[in-house]
This record gives structure tokens, sequence and C-alpha cells, in this order.
């Protein structure tokens, strides 16, 4: 279960950058969105440009060097 804003601080995942933006900002509205029941404002493409740009980040770490094309999108995602 996603921590929520009414969730006690001391049940939070130690760490978060729930209060600061970022994923988990992205999060708390993906769960808004769900629960009224209308579009998220950052769409399926969006977040799927931040997993792909997260995982050559990490690539680039544990290769200890650049990585090529670090954002392009996988084939099966591209839209015909």
């Amino acid at each position: 279960m996603l921590p929520t804003r009414s969730t006690p601080q001391s049940s939070r995942v130690p760490n978060s950058n729930c209060e600061k933006g970022g994923p988990a900002r992205e999060l708390f509205e993906l769960e808004a969105s769900i629960r009224e029941k209308r579009p998220p404002r950052t769409d399926v493409m969006d977040g799927l440009h931040d997993v792909v740009l997260c995982h050559a980040i990490a690539r680039s770490q544990i290769n200890n060097g650049p990585v090529s094309l670090p954002s392009q999108l996988p084939e099966w995602s591209v839209q015909n």
C-alpha cells in the first residue's frame, strides 16, 4: 500500500522524498487520479521515459561510464 498524505509520518518509507516532489509525488498523483476517476496529469509515456532514464543512470553507474541513447524508448513501446 502506498503511503498517503494522511498516513502518519512514522509509517512512511524512510528517506522518502514524498514532500519534496519527484517520483513519489507522481505516485501520489497517480493514486489520486485513480481514486477520483480522472486521467493522471502525467501520462504513461512520460512515466516510461522516466523509467528508461533511471535505468540508463543505473547502467552508467554499474559500468562506470556513459550510456549511449540513455532515454531511447524500447521498440515495443513505439506507437504506430
